[in-house]
């Protein structure tokens, strides 16, 4: 009897096995990032025209982040951890506010990226 429960356990163990194996391959339908090839939108460097309606999408990586934030918890150093959440939130604050003021400088501004420690204008 114990002979036979064994072999019917072996093949519930085999059949969950062969279960998983062959719905495998379900988990590798996910969707891409990014725009799909038939969207009606044109996409570019920096940026991208929705050709459906003709809005412009401006795709410019600003990164701003004001020095190294030191681990304080707020449990130890309230004073501490909220004055460097502050320092980060309005020194990043500014640099964006400086870039957005050079964009509204002119009506046509270059734009440049640092390729190779040396700046190249890419719009």
């Amino acid at each position: 009897m114990n002979r036979i429960r064994n072999q019917f356990g072996i093949w519930n163990s085999l059949l969950l096995v062969a279960t998983l194996l062959l719905h495998a391959g379900l988990a590798l339908a996910q969707v891409t990032a990014g725009v799909s090839p038939t969207s009606v939108i044109e996409g570019h460097a920096i940026d991208s025209i929705n050709l459906q309606n003709l809005n412009i999408m401006l795709n410019v990586p600003v990164m701003a982040k004001a020095g190294a934030m030191p681990m304080q918890s707020p449990a130890t150093n309230f004073a501490s951890h909220e004055r460097v959440i502050q320092d980060l939130i309005v020194k990043a604050y500014r640099q964006c506010q400086r870039f957005l003021e050079y964009l509204a400088s002119q009506s046509e501004v270059p734009i440049f990226r640092l390729i190779e420690g040396e700046y190249v204008e890419t719009a």
